[in-house]
C-alpha cells in the first residue's frame, strides 16, 4: 500500500486529489484481496465506497459528479447485463452482485471513462489468467475466478493512466 500511496503523490501531486486516489486505492486493494481469497465482495465496503466516491468528487480532477453518476450506473448496468446474459446462456450464476457494486464504486471515483478502461483491462487480465491456467490444466470451464480481483487491477490501471487510453481510443472514433 505504501507504494500505491507514493504513486498517488507522484501522479497527482501534493493535492487533495492524491488523498482521494489513496482512499480509492485502499478500497480497491482490500476488495481485490478479499475477492481473491473468499470469492466475495462485501457490501460493507462496496456500498459505503460508492458514497465515498461521490463525496470525494470535488477533489477529483477531470471527473465531474455527472461523469461519476454515469460511471456508477454504466458500470453496474453493464455487469447486470452480463450476469443476466450468462444466466440465460448457461442457466447458472456467473458472477455475483458484489461485482456490480464494485463497478459502481469504480464509476463513482473514476467516471464513465474509468469504468470502460477498468472493465476492459480487468476482463483482459482475467481472460489471460484463466486461459493460462486452463492450458496448464489447473482450471477447467467449471472453475470460478475472482473477477473482482481482476476488476481491481483494471481500476488501478485506469486510475494511474488518468484516462489517456480512453481519450486516445475516443479520438480514433
Amino acid at each position: 500500500m505504501a507504494g500505491l500511496y507514493c504513486a498517488c503523490v507522484v501522479s497527482f501531486g501534493w493535492r487533495l486529489e492524491a488523498v482521494a486516489a489513496a482512499v480509492f486505492c485502499t478500497l480497491i486493494v482490500a476488495l481485490g484481496l478479499i475477492d481473491l481469497e473468499h470469492l466475495l465482495l462485501p457490501d460493507k465496503l462496496t456500498l459505503p465506497g460508492i458514497l465515498l466516491g461521490f463525496a470525494l468528487q470535488p477533489w477529483i480532477e477531470g471527473v465531474s459528479l455527472v461523469d461519476a453518476v454515469i460511471g456508477a450506473l454504466a458500470g453496474a448496468g453493464l455487469l447486470i447485463l452480463m450476469i443476466n446474459f450468462w444466466y440465460w446462456a448457461r442457466e447458472e450464476e456467473g458472477m455475483g452482485l458484489g461485482d456490480v457494486n464494485l463497478m459502481a464504486l469504480i464509476g463513482a471515483f473514476l467516471g464513465w471513462k474509468g469504468v470502460v478502461l477498468a472493465l476492459f483491462v480487468g476482463a483482459l487480465a482475467g481472460a489471460v489468467f484463466g486461459l493460462t491456467l486452463m492450458a496448464a490444466r489447473r482450471l477447467n470451464l467449471a472453475s470460478k475466478l475472482p473477477f473482482g480481483t481482476f476488476l481491481a487491477i483494471g481500476a488501478l490501471f485506469a486510475l494511474f493512466s488518468q484516462g489517456r487510453f480512453v481519450d486516445a481510443y475516443l479520438e480514433l472514433l
